[in-house]
């Protein structure tokens, strides 16, 4: 699960236009990663949900992470002149550790809080080393 960070403070700055646009691209970008089984679901306003089939916790960190920084190279004209980049954070769950859709979702769920508590711009949890 996945959510651009400081979404709010985008849409108050420059307009929901302005995020909608945000969003959009971020779509694209994650589109642009993902494999021919895997799912991409956007998940209320500015969250998604994306789904690794045959993959391992630590791969799917990896892909998520990319993901990230691909999306944290975008630039993004505000005003003439005025580049920002923006980010998102990531929370993981991986099945067999959760053994229902519910159980992958509440997990992947508390990692992303866990990962904006963290200071935003990350995957939560961390692969073990």
């Amino acid at each position: 699960m996945i959510d651009i960070d400081k979404f709010k403070t985008i849409n108050d700055t420059w307009g929901h236009y302005f995020g909608d646009i945000v969003i959009k691209r971020l779509a694209v970008c994650l589109a642009s990663h993902l494999g021919e089984r895997d799912l991409l679901s956007r998940f209320g306003g500015e969250e998604f949900v994306i789904v690794f089939w045959d993959c391992t916790p630590a791969r799917g960190w990896h892909r998520l992470n990319a993901m990230r920084q691909a999306f944290g190279l975008l630039p993004f004209e505000v005003r003439p002149g005025d580049v920002r980049r923006f980010s998102f954070s990531g929370g993981m769950a991986a099945y067999p550790a959760c053994q229902t859709e519910n159980a992958l979702f509440l997990r992947a769920d508390a990692m992303l809080y866990e990962a904006k508590q963290g200071g935003r711009d990350r995957i939560c949890p961390m692969p073990a080393a």
